[in-house]
């Protein structure tokens, strides 16, 4: 009896933490491609966690580039865009497919706060994968390429806005 009672406390004691703030919650995959990131895929795919939003306006805007210098931001050299709009908060995992085959791949994140389709460096976030630290200037592709996975990588990219006069990303964001 006694043993009993004990573990009824221990559990009424456990299930609380379950719904801590910060404990570890399943995000859903967002994006028309979310199929390519299920389990099991053999085709190359990023799963994408965008943190560091300064706010819930507009979309998230992902889009896929090569490892060529000459292609890397480059008009019409984008090899695929997903655009997801923001959720109401936390962090946004999208699922996006990695095309034609390639050795390495680079990824360009926009929070389009103003929903145009266009970055605003005034206003809107951006980041890239690998998380390099920005400047004034366009990073190297070789900071933010990584190899192609077999099957699903799954990345963390955090956002940066200007921010006086750096860009960086935002210290009080959720």
């Amino acid at each position: 009896m006694k043993n009993r009672a004990l573990r009824s406390w221990c559990l009424g004691l456990s299930l609380p933490a379950l719904a801590m703030p910060g404990a570890a919650v399943a995000t859903p995959v967002l994006g028309e491609h979310a199929a390519a990131c299920a389990t099991g895929t053999q085709a190359p795919a990023a799963l994408v966690t965008v943190t560091g939003f300064k706010d819930r306006k507009g979309k998230v805007r992902i889009q896929v580039y090569s490892d060529h210098p000459d292609e890397f931001l480059a008009k019409g050299h984008k090899l695929m865009r997903v655009d997801v709009p923001t959720t109401p908060a936390g962090d946004m995992t999208i699922c996006v497919p990695l095309p034609g085959k390639l050795p390495r791949y680079s990824l360009v994140v926009l929070h389009d706060r103003d929903n145009d389709g266009r970055m605003d460096g005034t206003s809107d976030g951006f980041a890239f994968s690998n998380n390099p630290k920005l400047g004034w200037s366009k990073p190297h592709v070789d900071r933010v390429a990584f190899n192609a996975p077999q099957g699903v990588a799954s990345m963390r990219i955090t956002l940066n806005y200007l921010q006086g006069l750096s860009i960086r990303p935002i210290k009080s964001a959720e």
